[in-house]
């Protein structure tokens, strides 16, 4: 199934307008775009497989500049499994299997992705099959 975010991309902007009409004659004022200052979540722009996860244009429609950043970690007893990562726990670029159509730089236990082309994937793999992975993504906003 493709899921096309599209609409939730860094481009969206909320549109306001106010028609107020007087009985005879409407009278509209000046359109306002304002951005949401928070970004959307895209909670499955991963998809887990069998020892790992990826990102796939089969899975999720993304429009090309758009820039995501996965989070990826163990998880852990009580809460924020992210930030409870340790530099023992995996070296994520070295799981990093394949790609083609993103740009990806790895820092720790994240991943910043920009899409570059429509026909974009990426596979990263071998993480311990005994541990749970959490992975987590959201758009970045410039």
């Amino acid at each position: 199934m493709k899921h096309d975010v599209s609409g939730l991309l860094t481009q969206q902007k909320y549109k306001f307008q106010v028609q107020v009409s007087d009985g005879v004659n409407i009278y509209s004022s000046n359109i306002a775009s304002i951005k949401p200052e928070i970004a959307p979540k895209i909670s499955a722009a991963a998809v887990k497989t069998k020892s790992g996860f990826e990102i796939n244009s089969k899975y999720l429609a993304l429009t090309i500049g758009t820039k995501l950043q996965i989070e990826v970690a163990y998880r852990s007893r009580g809460s924020n499994s992210i930030g409870k990562w340790s530099v023992e726990d995996f070296d994520l670029k070295s799981k990093l299997q394949k790609h083609r159509g993103v740009v990806i730089t790895h820092s720790e236990n994240r991943i910043n992705l920009e899409i570059v082309d429509s026909n974009f994937s990426a596979v990263w793999e071998n993480f311990d099959p005994i541990r749970d992975l959490v992975v987590e993504s959201h758009l970045v906003r410039d």
